[in-house]
């Protein structure tokens, strides 16, 4: 007798159990599907998106090139610049150098008349 109703106890249990699974097996299947939904259109897409990826990495690397080339002759503009205004300078100094040395003589001259 015990059993029986030990057994009918079970059953019961086993029943509501199922009973609240239902549902969650139900919204599970229906994640699964969306899931598996989002995957499709990602495996469709993908291709795309890494076509897209890799075009953007050429440009990029391309862009990257024309900026150091552009930097590099800029620098060798720059080199080239600063050395003339230094040459001119040079010579722009010896040249007051000069005529200091010129005013300097004359005005000694001057003042020995």
């Amino acid at each position: 007798m015990y059993w029986e109703i030990a057994f009918v106890v079970f059953l019961a249990a086993l029943t509501a159990l199922v009973v609240l699974l239902i549902p969650i097996v139900l919204q599970l299947k229906e994640s699964v599907g969306k899931l598996n939904q989002t995957l499709d259109t990602v495996n469709k897409d993908l291709p795309e998106v890494m076509s897209n990826l890799k075009d953007l990495s050429g440009n990029l690397t391309n862009t990257t090139v024309k900026v150091e080339t552009a930097i590099s002759s800029l620098a060798e503009i720059e080199e080239a610049f600063t050395h003339q205004i230094k040459a001119r300078l040079a010579t722009l100094g010896s040249a007051l150098s000069t005529v200091i040395k010129l005013v300097g003589v004359l005005s000694g001259k001057r003042k020995k008349k």
